[in-house]
């Protein structure tokens, strides 16, 4: 990160990777892009070539797949009114469900318990998912809490296919502060036989390294890569023309309903002002996804931000834990920064014809009822 950001105004490191992929723009080599929904035809004829390899027993199982799906929407919109379903373009499984508007909820529960709350959603409603009840239990939480104010709570469960990871493999659900299960989001895969999952890799780790450079115009061999460190699973590489140490992880790759792929996940520092997360192939070293972590802009910003340690900073202070002390509050503070290179920068925190931002440089919030926006 510090190899990438120079100052607030020239380059912005993408802390949360967008769960979308921007449309293709063939005119542009260096595009995010993701080959299950990518719009190009060198991304089709990827995701076809790997998709060959999983023959027709996967075209079977997913058409098989799908219409239960269906049917598992159509009983359960009948049992909550105003349910919605949005398919992802990704996995072909569910990618958000709730009720339109915040007008209702998907399942009762308790405060207290809803991991449970949302396994036996899961659970029954398996077939909606693409999922086997049993593979329900099988998923691990990793992450179970409520927000400040406590009026929301948040608990999200991750798929892993033989120990490794499967990218973006994580179901969150967002519940009331009764225990409500309200909304269900995230990109599982659906239908997959861990069983069918190959263990090995065919394409090195330094090879996918090598397939992913070249993707964006940079040339470096398999050779000029030393590993620094690996335990099997993940790999870290010294060397190359690149501004940081490259790191790799195997993981899983969900193609389409009912296939998935052996794949490296690589974070590439390619030099100080460009980087990118891959993941490419380990059974074919394709490029399967990309996406740059760096965000540009060329005109000046002002940001309004707090120029302490804290909002309320007591530092330097000798004052113990416990003795009551409190700093004062202090407001926060404009600071126009001008971008180092204004001819290569063109979209950063700020979009450009903008000039200042609002809270701590985004706006969230929560959308629970009509209209559209963050409620009052």
């Amino acid at each position: 990160m510090r190899h990438i950001a120079r100052t607030m105004s020239v380059l912005v490191l993408a802390l949360v990777f967008s769960l979308s992929t921007f449309a293709a723009q063939p005119e542009d080599p260096k595009r995010n892009f993701d080959v299950r929904d990518d719009r190009s035809k060198s991304s089709a004829l990827v995701k076809e070539r790997h998709l060959d390899r999983h023959g027709e027993k996967q075209k079977g199982k997913k058409e098989k797949v799908e219409q239960a799906m269906k049917k598992a929407e159509q009983r359960l919109a009948r049992e909550i009114a105003g349910l919605h379903v949005q398919q992802s373009e990704r996995t072909g499984a569910p990618e958000h469900v709730a009720v339109k508007h915040g007008a209702g909820k998907l399942a009762r529960g308790a405060s207290n318990d809803r991991e449970r709350t949302l396994r036996k959603f899961l659970q029954d409603n398996a077939e909606l998912f693409g999922l086997e009840r049993n593979e329900v239990a099988q998923l691990v939480k990793n992450a179970d809490y409520t927000n400040p104010a406590g009026n929301m709570g948040w608990v999200r469960l991750q798929k892993k296919i033989k120990g490794r990871n499967v990218f973006r493999g994580e179901l969150s659900a967002a519940f009331s502060a009764t225990g409500e299960l309200v909304a269900v989001t995230g990109e599982l895969p659906a239908a997959i036989d861990d069983a069918d999952a190959k263990d090995e890799p065919l394409v090195s780790a330094a090879e996918a390294v090598v397939a992913a450079a070249a993707s964006v115009g940079v040339a470096v061999s398999a050779a000029d890569l030393q590993l620094k460190e690996s335990d099997g699973n993940t790999f870290v590489f010294s060397g190359g023309p690149f501004a940081d140490e490259t790191k790799v992880e195997l993981q899983y790759f969900p193609l389409d309903v009912g296939a998935v792929e052996l794949a490296y996940s690589i974070l590439l520092f390619v030099d100080e002002d460009e980087a990118y997360s891959f993941v490419v192939g380990a059974e074919l070293p394709d490029v399967l996804y990309r996406k740059s972590i760096v965000d540009d802009q060329t005109q000046p910003a002002t940001y309004r931000v707090y120029d302490g340690d804290s909002p309320a900073p007591l530092s330097p202070s000798t004052a113990t834990p416990g003795s009551g002390i409190q700093g004062i509050g202090i407001p926060r503070t404009l600071f126009t920064l001008v971008s180092e290179g204004p001819s290569f920068n063109d979209l950063g925190w700020i979009t450009d014809g903008g000039n200042t931002t609002t809270g701590n440089n985004v706006d969230a919030g929560l959308d629970l009822v009509s209209p559209d926006g963050i409620d009052a």
